[in-house]
């Protein structure tokens, strides 16, 4: 059994980081490391005066890689640290993954695992396990499903390449999940797509509050609030090792009391800060989660029957048990909401269901001639349109049926409406804003158009760099009018710094007169 230590992150504290460092060397004399790395950005090593040829020096592998963007709770940031640390380290091996600082105490509580390496993963019933062996945590929230402590925890190698996620899904399609609950949900939510469902809806702080409010004010809780925690407490037995020994209370430990009903072996009820407080119940000794399985399907409680049955329905299905997310349900999970609670179980959602089973809309031709189609030309280009422009549009948009690309379709109902503008001297802005629609859509000819009604004044209140953008973009792909264009900005002086050598080279194509655009009013009167 070979154990690594992956350290991993900025070097922010340097007392801590080397308090650590003294640590790893003292296990590492004992026989009980085989390897350690250190995870980190680049150049943040040098920012502390010869740590790198310590780190050599001492068998210490350095990862630099760059620092990723910016996310919730520096997720990205954890989550790359420790792809890239746990990618140095041989497959099969079991990995300590810590943090540079606030772990340096946590070397004596995870000693017995480091000893032992982490216990084989379980099955409850039919519900089998996510990972081959167990991961080993400090302490997991009983209350919170899937969120256990983040600053140091032990595993092989493979299962905690598992918990690395770079999902952007946490950000757009759940709520209240932190870095804690990405990092431990993340390969639950992968393994059982119907448990994600739920917390598409349920706010999972917001659930933690109230069902421990709930609970402690002795009020049950619906049937299927139940089953989701029977699941989650299911999934943490066969899973996760928690390696804390503390907090053991007066009672053996009953779904009820998990959630705070009495004091409990292993189980602590306390707050945490969040956007607003919150109520957490958590499991901070491997006993208390034994004694909730060992009681699971025993009604000691005497509400708890529903809770019991969960347990059942688990143990003979599997991950089956846990019933689909639908809007019956969600009607029934927000019974156990307190009215007098700030926070609310469900993330604001809502789907509306049309009244009619079959299409009855306007057809196409009937769209084109609605005064909604108008007034959404009106709104897309900011100004209205008059009747022999609108027709121009109804001329052309039915090649969309054809197939005709969005591009050409701008490029060809523009080049229509500047003809009508040159011919009775109306305004050309309109044609302009349909050239620039041809060009967002990939039309190079458009582009060119763009670019040189821009340049030659055709066009109220344009961006200029929209100009420069398009311009420089149909050059590029060789279209003569923006390299008429390009050419005489860098003439004038108007191109930024980087496009200036292609503007000087564009100038010397015109100088040699490889190419010859006329502007467009006198192009139009010859």
């Amino acid at each position: 059994m070979a154990n690594w230590i992956v350290v991993c992150g900025l070097l922010r504290d340097e007392l801590e980081f080397r308090l650590t460092l003294a640590q790893i060397a003292e296990l590492r004399s004992e026989g009980l490391v085989d390897g350690v790395v250190l995870s980190t950005w680049l150049g943040e090593t040098d920012t502390i005066p010869g740590l790198r040829a310590e780190l050599s020096r001492t068998g210490i592998d350095l990862v630099e890689s760059a620092s990723p963007p910016p996310s919730t709770g520096n997720s990205w940031a954890q989550n790359k640290a420790t792809y890239q640390g746990l990618a140095a380290v041989p497959e099969g091996a079991n990995v300590f993954r810590m943090r540079t600082d606030r772990t340096a105490h946590l070397f004596k509580l995870f000693r017995p695992v480091l000893i032992s390496g982490p216990p084989k993963a379980t099955s409850y019933g039919r519900l089998r396990p996510i990972f081959k062996k167990k991961i080993c945590a400090q302490a997991v929230a009983a209350s919170v499903p899937f969120y256990a402590a983040d600053f140091a925890y032990y595993g092989l190698r493979e299962d905690l390449m598992k918990m690395v996620t770079f999902d952007g899904v946490f950000d757009v399609q759940f709520r209240g999940f932190g870095a804690e609950q990405r990092l431990w949900a993340g390969p639950f939510f992968k393994a059982f797509p119907r448990l994600a469902r739920y917390f598409e809806h349920i706010d999972i702080l917001a659930l933690s509050n109230q069902v421990v409010r709930a609970v402690q004010a002795g009020r049950d809780l619906p049937n299927e609030i139940w089953a989701l925690y029977a699941f989650s407490w299911a999934n943490i037995w066969n899973n996760i090792h928690i390696v804390e020994m503390r907090g053991e209370g007066e009672h053996p430990v009953t779904p009820q009391r998990v959630l705070g009903s009495e004091p409990s072996w292993g189980v602590r009820i306390g707050t945490i800060a969040s956007h607003y407080p919150v109520r957490l119940s958590t499991f901070n000794s491997p006993l208390g989660v034994k004694s909730l399985m060992d009681n699971a399907l025993k009604r000691i409680d005497s509400n708890s029957a529903a809770a019991t049955k969960a347990f059942q329905r688990i143990k003979w299905r599997g991950s089956a048990a846990l019933a689909p997310y639908t809007d019956g349900l969600a009607d029934r999970i927000v019974e156990s909401e307190d009215p007098h609670q700030p926070t609310t179980l469900l993330v604001p959602f809502s789907v509306k269901r049309a009244e009619a089973s079959s299409s009855n809309g306007a057809g196409f031709s009937e769209t084109l001639n609605m005064a909604e189609f108008a007034n959404a030309l009106a709104r897309n280009f900011d100004m209205e349109l008059d009747e022999r422009s609108l027709e121009i549009v109804r001329e052309v948009v039915p090649r969309i049926r054809d197939g005709i690309n969005m591009g050409w379709l701008y490029r060809d109902v523009a080049k229509r409406l500047l003809e009508q503008a040159l011919e009775d001297g109306s305004n050309t802005t309109l044609a302009g804003n349909f050239y620039l629609r041809g060009a967002e859509r990939g039309d190079v000819e458009a582009a060119g158009m763009f670019s040189q009604m821009a340049y030659e004044g055709m066009i109220a209140d344009y961006d200029p760099a929209k100009l420069i953008r398009w311009a420089k973009t149909a050059a590029i792909k060789g279209d003569p009018r923006a390299t008429h264009v390009m050419a005489k900005l860098f003439e004038e002086d108007r191109l930024p710094k980087d496009l200036v050598e292609d503007g000087r080279t564009y100038r010397k194509r015109l100088d040699a007169k490889e190419f010859e655009v006329a502007p467009l009013r006198l192009a139009q009167q010859a």
